[in-house]
């Protein structure tokens, strides 16, 4: 263990002088080791009034890929090797996950992500690495891949750039998106999850001057050693011409209480308004009773093909909302007919078309709320046959996280395997506390259901 901490000191020392090398300033911080959490950046001192935290410029990519790994060496030495995210799980890992919506968005992105590697990337790295003589003998592994896959996606962060910044020389008069329009490209597997999970991350940790801007994911070596807090002590900027830092097109951290920053005080950042399914699929880790954590419902494509009038039905979903969507796949054949014919009145009233509001609004007015809480006491009972058939109850889940939480460092076999354990204890840890807490959102949801479905009930006699 000793000489582990005392090569970590090694890298982290290497890299500081790269950070500095590279332009950035540590003004006010530190970054250095924080346990379970790799590194993190951390106060020195109180800050002066109107004072930034640390800044780094923005790196060019270097078209020689030899160059470009070299020049970014040090910084990539101070990266894990590791990661906690369901990805990497081993299959006993993954299997505390059956039953939820992360056990099959992990399966699926796994496929993909093999695909890419098999179809795109190794046949490209391969034809990369041969330009330089030295490199042609490198095998490319797909784990290899699957590590600079999660170092991208683990620390890239949302950053507006000035549109001359991304497109140099390009005509200024093209259509830029600005920061309302910009949106997250995360892995296939996580769109499932993010349509219910809103990115509030560019909103709440980025700013720029520049209003004409687009948006890119990128790394920023320095800023992405923050690690996450819902209460975080900064804010990360971008400085498109220099104002704040000096050097154009940098990126700097800024306090947002600076009376709270003291020394030694871990400086985190706010990665957004996630719920544990998206943290431990995208990060790796959970967050104990998560004010953000959310539950996803599905319906069956397939169930809901082999329904009655499913065409029809089909066409009415599109842009819908949940409650909406419910009222529709719970419609009955004659309530079809009395919708058709009130839309059938808006639509020769006026020479327009029909708009999603009016759809919904002719669908409530003839169906009502019974049928589609009906639906949604079903499928929240499904969700929590298949979350306890994949892992237990609730009080099991409640009962194993307090068995592990009992189990002290000290009381592994022996030094040499226990960063192993320690590593395996935290993934099986974070699988308990999310499917708990999916446990926790069904049951409550199911209640309310069950309450709202017995008033509806009533209100129909």
């Amino acid at each position: 263990m000793a000489a582990a901490a005392a090569d970590d000191d090694v890298k982290l020392e290497s890299f500081l002088q790269w950070l500095q090398a590279n332009g950035a300033d540590l003004r006010g911080c530190m970054i250095r080791a924080c346990g379970g959490k790799g590194f993190g950046v951390f106060s020195t001192a109180v800050p002066d009034p109107g004072s930034n935290d640390g800044n780094s410029p923005l790196l060019s990519p270097s078209p020689e890929l030899t160059r470009l790994i070299r020049a970014l060496r040090r910084y990539l030495d101070m990266l894990p090797s590791t990661f906690g995210s369901s990805l990497w799980f081993t299959e006993e890992e993954l299997a505390e996950l059956e039953g939820t919506t992360l056990h099959r968005a992990t399966v699926i992105q796994r496929k993909s992500v093999q695909s890419s590697f098999d179809e795109k990337v190794k046949g490209l790295v391969e034809d990369l690495l041969h330009v330089d003589e030295s490199a042609s003998l490198i095998e490319v592994l797909f784990e290899d891949f699957l590590w600079a896959n999660s170092i991208f996606w683990t620390r890239a962060l949302n950053i507006p750039l000035p549109h001359s910044y991304v497109f140099p020389g390009s005509c200024g008069d093209e259509q830029i998106g600005t920061g309302n329009d910009a949106c997250y490209s995360g892995p296939p597997a996580q769109q499932e999850i993010d349509n219910t999970a809103k990115d509030h991350s560019a909103d709440e940790n980025s700013k720029s001057s520049n209003t004409e801007s687009i948006w890119v994911e990128g790394l920023v070596p320095g800023i992405d050693f923050c690690n996450h807090n819902v209460k975080a002590l900064a804010t990360w900027e971008v400085d498109s011409v220099g104002n704040a830092t000096g050097i154009p097109a940098s990126m700097y951290l800024l306090l947002a209480d600076k009376s709270s920053a003291e020394a030694g005080a871990e400086i985190c950042i706010n990665y957004g308004n996630k719920g544990n399914e998206e943290l431990l699929y995208l990060y790796g880790f959970v967050v104990d009773n998560n004010p953000d954590d959310y539950l996803m419902v599905h319906y069956p494509l397939e169930a809901l093909r082999q329904i009655q009038s499913a065409d029809t039905k089909m066409q009415l979903l599109e842009m819908q909302e949940f409650m909406s969507t419910l009222r529709t796949i719970a419609t009955q054949e004659h309530e079809l007919e009395q919708v058709a014919s009130l839309l059938g009145e808006v639509g020769s009233s006026e020479d327009r078309e029909i708009s999603d509001a009016e759809i919904q609004s002719a669908i409530w007015e003839v169906c009502g709320d019974q049928g589609a809480l009906g639906l949604l006491v079903d499928l929240l009972g499904v969700k929590m046959a298949e979350l306890e058939e994949g892992s237990g109850t609730e009080a099991s889940d409640t009962e194993l996280l307090e068995q592990f939480d009992s189990i002290r460092s000290e009381d592994y076999a022996s030094e040499s395997d226990e960063k192993h354990k320690k590593k395996s204890k935290i993934n099986y840890r974070s699988c308990i506390v999310y499917r708990r807490g999916q446990k926790q959102l069904t049951r409550l949801f199911l209640r309310e259901a069950e309450h709202l479905l017995e008033l509806s009930a009533k209100e129909q006699t």
